[in-house]
């Protein structure tokens, strides 16, 4: 399978192979959105990108896509990253204290720095 620029440090400018790749890898959706790559192929900054576009998700539900970021910190081994506010099924938990690990950059924020 063609790997298109599955190793640009930006996970923004993959190309349509790249995202097939990480489709077919099970490192993003099954659409090649929200791409989280290995360690080693810049999997940390793109998770960090990932928790942060969540809102801005419009083809699949908010849940579904946490679901996916949660599932790749778990393959990092980076789950403190996962903002304190999101439960394991994906739900956001409204007292905040969710089944992540991480912390909060400000209040109501839901998102660690």
């Amino acid at each position: 399978m063609d790997k298109g620029n599955i190793d640009v440090p930006d996970a923004a400018d993959l190309d349509a192979a790249a995202r097939r790749y990480c489709a077919s890898k099970g490192w993003s959706l099954p659409d090649g959105g929200y791409p989280v790559r290995p360690a080693d192929l810049h999997g940390a900054e793109d998770l960090r990108r990932a928790i942060h576009a969540v809102g801005r998700g419009r083809r699949d539900p908010h849940d579904v896509i946490r679901r996916h970021v949660e599932e790749r910190a778990r393959a990092l081994g980076l789950t403190a990253e996962i903002p304190s506010d999101w439960n394991a099924d994906g739900s956001l938990s409204r007292d905040g204290r969710g089944g992540g690990t991480g912390g909060s950059s400000g209040p109501g924020s839901g998102c660690r720095r």
